[in-house]
């Protein structure tokens, strides 16, 4: 039983560590599209505003810690979920499935945020969600906007489609 709740806890932070490294690589490229929707929203959102304005980060940065600070609980959250399923898979194969499984939902994460940017660079979204009054470039904070939410709701996607193919073979791995 230790080992297996070792193997929870190493799956828990290693996924800890997914999500942040995946949100900061998600905020570098949505920072190029729209440095606006992180110094006029985000910043604001995690308590930033005053290191960006008294200049002790760059706003590239800035967009770095916001990608840590937003996605390393969920990374977490999804690593105890995927954590608890290695406790019924007693094989020694336990960690490349669990691997492969935060492979998946990290590449369905990241499908849904590029679907999000299609979605609302082609359509005629206006946004749903907080838009400040000075923005000098809209349509790029709107699609920013969509790239991030369509990514957390392909995080939840994600998720459940590696429950599925983690659990569905569960038989296979019990040899």
């Amino acid at each position: 039983m230790l080992i297996k709740l070792f193997r929870f806890l190493i799956i828990a932070l290693l996924s800890a560590i997914a999500g942040a490294a995946y949100g900061v690589l998600h905020d570098q490229i949505t920072f190029s599209i729209s440095p606006e929707y992180f110094t006029k929203f985000k910043f604001y959102q995690f308590g930033l505003i005053e290191e960006y304005n008294e200049h002790l980060f760059s706003a590239r940065q800035g967009a770095v810690f916001v990608g840590i600070m937003a996605t390393w609980w969920i990374g977490l959250l999804f690593g105890c979920i995927l954590g608890l399923t290695s406790f019924f898979i007693p094989n020694k194969k336990v960690f490349v499935r669990i691997f492969k499984a935060i492979g998946t939902l990290l590449l369905i994460t990241a499908i849904c945020g590029s679907i999000g940017y299609l979605y609302a660079k082609y359509s005629h979204t206006t946004g749903n969600g907080y838009i400040p009054e000075n923005l000098t470039d809209l349509k790029s904070y709107i699609i920013v906007g969509c790239m991030h939410n369509f990514s957390y709701a392909g995080g939840g996607l994600g998720l459940l489609i590696s429950l599925y193919l983690l659990l569905r073979k569960k038989s296979q791995l019990a040899d």
